[in-house]
């Protein structure tokens, strides 16, 4: 015996090789996912301008109503 091993336990060294690799690959492809997903998101917060909906509504309101307070005494 050379001490090598034999028949199937010859190949679980590729096998490990191999999936090493996939999992390797399948963990680069989510991350690039994510990266991907938050980039989407900033960019899409920039083009709102970063303000909520709520914020916006709210400053529209008071908007209106210093309007009327300076129409009123004007």
């Amino acid at each position: 015996m050379t001490g090598e091993p034999r028949g199937f336990h010859r190949d679980r060294g590729y096998e490990r090789e191999r999936w090493d690799r996939e999992y390797e690959r399948d963990r680069r492809d989510r991350d690039r996912r994510e990266a991907d997903r938050r980039d989407r998101e900033r960019r899409e917060r920039s083009r709102r301008g970063g303000y909520s909906q709520g914020s916006v509504n709210t400053a529209a309101i008071a908007g209106a109503v210093i309007g009327a307070i300076i129409a009123k005494n004007t």
